[in-house]
């Protein structure tokens, strides 16, 4: 998929074009990003609109509460560290991989 994440948002219902059209005119330049958080500031979208929208931008699926597991894992193998400056979380270990 190729839309732009305010363009998802007009498809999806959640963003009206004159408003996605307001808030681009306010980040001329800006990237996705960008946008999601001027869209969120004006309050135009929730972040749950805006969590969707990438979601089906990007492929992938939203991490819901009950996805979380219990214990931490792969603590031994992958360090503390990277996992908070890379703000990576691992959900769940496939065996024989």
């Amino acid at each position: 998929m190729n839309s732009s994440l305010g363009e998802i948002l007009v498809e999806n219902g959640k963003l009206d074009p004159v408003n996605f059209a307001r808030a681009c005119a306010l980040d001329a330049d800006a990237s996705d990003g960008q946008l999601a958080l001027t869209l969120t500031k004006l309050g135009l979208v929730s972040g749950r609109d805006i969590a969707d929208a990438l979601s089906a931008k990007l492929g992938l699926p939203i991490v819901e509460a009950k996805d979380y597991p219990d214990l931490p894992l792969l603590e031994e193998q992958i360090s503390l560290r990277f996992l908070k400056e890379s703000q990576a979380l691992p959900l769940r270990e496939d065996k024989g991989m």
